[in-house]
């Protein structure tokens, strides 16, 4: 169950706090360009460089007043209140090679990326008790290139690393991409299986990396709705669970299709991933509507984090 979304106020400290952490350069520059004028035209220069400083804080505040994207983990955990899982941050600095991008937590195991899919996992776990323990969840998001897939990969990655059986299944019936970023054979998968014209066990693909294994799509289906019948993914999850400890949906985006929705009411749960400075708070509302009480949500997920620029 999602929780309802409730908005707080910041205080005005936090609201200073969040301009100095966000628009330090605006303030750094309008100050010193105050200043400056101030000496270059001969009159008081301390005046004018509080003058800048003044019209950097109004501008920094304006221009956040008119953002309504989250960036932070304070943003997540206090204007959502969905349960914070932790942030993931951006990989782009520190990976020069592109291609490691997708399986970070394999090919750079001890990169601040792959410790942060740690902390990440453990979250999780925490979330469920001993006696209901997590075995099965889809990764889900609002909207397009939120990293949904980034993070199911290195999710189902770290899972296997720990020694469980992992299976990462390819449940995003349009536009499926985990054949791309295993390099693995797409003809038959999920997709075959749900259709029935293959059986599950036909359609794993075991992948280099030790204990995690992978459903890819498989064939296009030109009505993937029609295949998302809550009989045959559970009687899938079901022949999963006697093989793998672990098993992660790579699912739709929430807002486009419902698909996460139909997945997530046969498993434990569903986490969302947002992006940092990407997706709006009303986005999320949105969401809440339509979710209602159909699936629990386990939590979020902030992703692309950029840690020099953040308190975190």
């Amino acid at each position: 169950m999602i929780p309802e979304i409730k908005s707080r106020r910041f205080t005005f400290k936090e609201h200073i706090d969040i301009i100095f952490c966000r628009h330090i350069t605006t303030v750094i520059i309008l100050t010193i360009a105050f200043g400056a004028f101030g000496f270059i035209a001969q009159k008081s220069i301390p005046l004018n460089a509080i003058a800048g400083l003044v019209l950097g804080i109004v501008l920094s505040y304006l221009l956040e007043s008119l953002d309504s994207t989250l960036k932070t983990p304070e943003d997540v955990e206090c204007r959502t209140q969905l349960p914070y899982l932790g942030y993931i941050p951006s990989i782009e600095k520190e990976l020069k090679n592109k291609k490691d991008a997708d399986l970070v937590s394999h090919q750079r195991h001890y990169s601040y990326v792959a410790e942060a899919f740690r902390k990440a996992k453990a979250s999780l776990l925490a979330t469920c008790s001993a006696e209901n323990s997590l075995k099965t969840f889809v990764v889900s998001s609002f909207i397009p290139k939120e990293g949904k897939s980034f993070v199911a990969t290195n999710l189902a990655i770290t899972f296997a690393a720990a020694g469980e059986p992992t299976l990462l299944i390819d449940g995003d019936m349009r536009k499926g991409k985990l054949n791309e970023i295993f390099k693995i054979d797409n003809e038959r998968g999920l997709s075959n299986a749900l259709a029935g014209v293959s059986s599950f066990h036909e359609a794993i693909v075991p992948t280099s990396i030790e204990n995690l294994s992978v459903l890819p799509l498989g064939a296009a289906s030109p009505n993937p709705v029609e295949l998302l019948k809550a009989d045959k993914i559970k009687a899938i999850l079901q022949e999963a669970g006697t093989k793998f400890k672990k098993i992660i949906i790579d699912s739709s985006p929430i807002l486009n299709v419902t698909d996460a929705l139909v997945f997530g009411r046969e498993c434990d749960g569903v986490i969302f991933v947002i992006k940092a400075g990407a997706t709006p708070f009303q986005h999320i509302i949105d969401a809440q509507k339509m979710i209602g009480n159909r699936v629990k949500v386990l939590g979020a997920l902030l992703n692309g984090v950029d840690v020099k620029k953040s308190r975190y």
